[in-house]
């Protein structure tokens, strides 16, 4: 049995998924590694395997991403308004009708231009729900969904997740 917790969006690139997987007891950790490695296709290597505990589900945690743009700049100003503004929502229906805000500036704990057309981006992945990079990219710098989905999204990997204010830099 095999379960993603966060199961990767289409279109996202991926350098740090995570997977539950039920098997026996009987079977040695670096043995599991070993076995899966020879079944993966080229590209995909599993690089760590570990002792699953439910209470690892209800822990928040950062997501690292690196979003670079094809063909497009990310506005060093947006960054700015965005830092100094007292709040910042995102709107959004869910599939039963009602209406959720997300505070962005709660859940963006890093946004730093790299280059013009690349950003690395940290967010809040919380047990309760989790923000997608596109959210940030429409909310914070008014991208176009075209632009949004010709841009290439790496998630890079995982940090524990720090409390206080979010760190935001241009």
């Amino acid at each position: 049995k095999i379960a993603f917790h966060d199961a990767l969006p289409i279109g996202l690139e991926s350098l740090c998924e995570t997977m539950v997987l039920t098997v026996s007891d009987r079977i040695a950790l670096d043995d599991l590694v070993a076995k899966l490695n020879a079944e993966l296709p080229d590209g995909l290597l599993v690089t760590d395997c570990m002792r699953y505990r439910k209470t690892d589900e209800d822990v928040d945690r950062a997501v690292v991403y690196r979003i670079t743009l094809n063909g497009g700049t990310f506005e060093p100003e947006a960054i700015q308004r965005f830092q100094t503004a007292e709040a910042a929502f995102f709107e959004r229906t869910n599939r039963k009708g009602k209406l959720k805000k997300i505070d962005l500036k709660a859940m963006v704990q890093h946004i730093h231009r790299v280059n013009p057309d690349t950003l690395e981006l940290v967010v809040l992945q919380r047990a309760t729900g989790r923000l997608r990079p596109d959210v940030v990219l429409s909310s914070i710098f008014k991208l176009p969904s075209e632009a949004i989905r010709q841009a290439r999204v790496i998630k890079l990997g995982y940090r524990p997740y720090t409390s206080g204010d979010p760190a935001t830099t241009v």
